[in-house]
């Protein structure tokens, strides 16, 4: 059987650069090597792309603040990070084939604000998650709420599904999910998964998380989060990532697990959720017919 090349981009310019090869490194170690090949590109923190090596993603462990690419990786253009395959002689081949879906697993700036995905728009080349989300200089503030934070993982495209939900309990004395609580303090916080919530509360989270996905026109994947007040039991969306960490202490792959739907059936199944999503986009019409 032909293998699906997923081409697994990570690292990035954003803050989260360190989190983004942690994340990769699941991604990767979860592929099915019976239907996908994996093919690895490293973009650094100036933005360079390198066809990076598996090796790379091996040494990913420990203290993310200390985690950097390849620097012997050979850089490549973007058309080149891009490639699918090397025919003979050397020359790279463009990834435009059916054969071929991109992973983008960069966090924050560049990576979740559909810059890289305008450019596989563009390129007509199937990728994982949403499309390109709207990105500014404004600063939005809310008020505080007391409250506990759910989260609930959404896949799918046209017909998303909920996981089970889950909670962050933050032990951490930055008081609040802070990345050194999430990352750095290995006791700075916890996961309860499924969260101890009434039975309709928990469909509420679900049903809220199916309908913001929707809202928002999404595709692929998604994490909602929520917070409960503790004082009314108010439920409000707090954000949306689209482009969750798959990391070790990552929730949107431990609240699949507990739905049960394991690491690799996850990675699967987003891989031919891009799939489908092209072959959708292929089919539409964008030019008069023919006189």
């Amino acid at each position: 059987m032909k293998k699906t090349k997923v081409i697994v981009l990570f690292g990035g310019r954003s803050a989260e650069h360190e989190i983004s090869l942690l994340s990769a490194r699941n991604v990767v170690a979860a592929l099915d090597r019976a239907r996908f090949e994996p093919v690895l590109v490293g973009i650094d923190r100036q933005g360079r792309w390198h066809r990076e090596s598996e090796r790379t993603l091996a040494a990913a462990a420990g203290d993310p603040r200390g985690l950097e690419l390849d620097a012997a990786a050979p850089t490549v253009g973007i058309e080149e990070g891009l490639a699918a395959a090397t025919r003979p002689g050397g020359a790279l081949e463009w990834a435009a084939g059916d054969d071929v879906v991109v992973f983008p697993v960069l966090h924050g700036t560049f990576g979740e604000d559909g810059t890289v995905q305008g450019l596989l728009e563009l390129a007509g080349v199937a990728y994982v998650g949403a499309g390109a989300l709207a990105f500014d200089r404004k600063v939005l503030l809310e008020r505080a709420v007391d409250a506990r934070e759910i989260e609930c993982a959404v896949l799918g495209n046209d017909a998303p599904e909920a996981s089970i939900p889950g909670e962050i309990l933050v032990h951490h004395r930055d008081g609040f999910y802070s990345y050194d609580a999430k990352y750095v303090d290995a006791e700075g916080a916890s996961w309860k998964i499924p969260a101890d919530l009434p039975p309709a509360v928990t469909a509420r989270v679900r049903e809220l998380a199916v309908a913001t996905f929707r809202t928002l026109e999404l595709a692929g994947m998604a994490r909602v989060d929520f917070f409960l007040a503790r004082d009314t039991g108010a439920l409000y969306v707090n954000e949306v990532n689209t482009i969750p960490g798959f990391t070790a202490v990552s929730m949107y792959p431990k609240m699949w697990e507990a739905t049960g739907l394991s690491a690799s059936a996850l990675i699967s199944r987003l891989v031919d959720l891009a799939i489908e999503r092209r072959d959708a986009r292929r089919a539409l019409v964008t030019a008069p017919p023919k006189p």
